[in-house]
């Protein structure tokens, strides 16, 4: 596989994105833990779980543990996908104070995360350089800009209490797990994951992308159940 090159710019770009989202959602954690749920000792446990995981991951890339050869499939991708969802749900199931807790965050908390994703507009520079094909790059960069900008008055509704804000949050969620699968689907059956496998950008489908279905899947939870918004 010929060696992708990067702008630097882009690689320092995701890595503060990264480490914003994993700040953000930490502090809400932590805050739900002790203004809301009475019990910090919950937030700042679940808080250190996405911390590891985050550095985890990043310990992963720099050791090339998801490049892809030529034609090649990399397991470990599909796993760093797949494994952190299945385990959050499967924590959820388990624990009743996990899943009083998760009740305690403020619905506006879990959507606000996904304005996150309006630095998905970044693909389409990267489909311009000839990084990305446009197959991927044009449905997954408009999709995840259109979700973080879709985020931001559905969160605003929430936190106001605004008539139709369950059902405006129903929307934006259901379009941006729809938006997630879709450029999943794309990525994996063109050469897009392929050519970001040996880089930073890789922290996009083994990181960014299952914290986001996490929360839209707390998010489905939430919404199930008439609760504080």
């Amino acid at each position: 596989m010929v060696e992708t090159i990067i702008p630097e710019w882009i690689i320092g770009l995701i890595l503060i994105l990264g480490v914003l989202v994993v700040g953000l959602v930490s502090l809400g954690l932590i805050t739900t833990g002790r203004s809301y749920f009475k019990n910090h000792k919950v937030g700042v446990a679940l808080s250190g779980l996405v911390v590891s995981w985050f550095a985890i991951i990043l310990v992963l890339i720099s050791n090339g543990a998801f490049h892809m050869d030529d034609g090649q499939r990399n397991p470990l991708q599909l796993i760093a996908l797949l494994s952190p969802i299945a385990g959050s749900y499967i924590i959820y199931r388990s624990s009743k104070t996990v899943q009083q807790f998760i009740f305690s965050i403020p619905l506006y908390w879990l959507t606000i995360i996904q304005v996150a994703r309006t630095g998905g507009i970044i693909f389409l520079y990267l489909m311009v350089i000839g990084i990305l094909p446009a197959v991927f790059a044009i449905p997954a960069g408009i999709g995840d800009f259109t979700a973080g900008i879709l985020a931001i008055p559905a969160s605003f509704m929430l936190w106001k209490m605004k008539k139709h804000a369950r059902k405006m949050t129903a929307i934006v969620t259901i379009f941006g797990i729809g938006d997630l699968v879709v450029a999943i689907s794309i990525g994996n059956i063109s050469s897009a994951i392929g050519n970001i496998s040996n880089t930073l950008l890789v922290l996009i489908p083994t990181f960014l992308v299952p914290l986001f279905l996490i929360a839209h899947m707390f998010t489905i939870i939430r919404l199930r159940k008439k609760t504080r918004c």
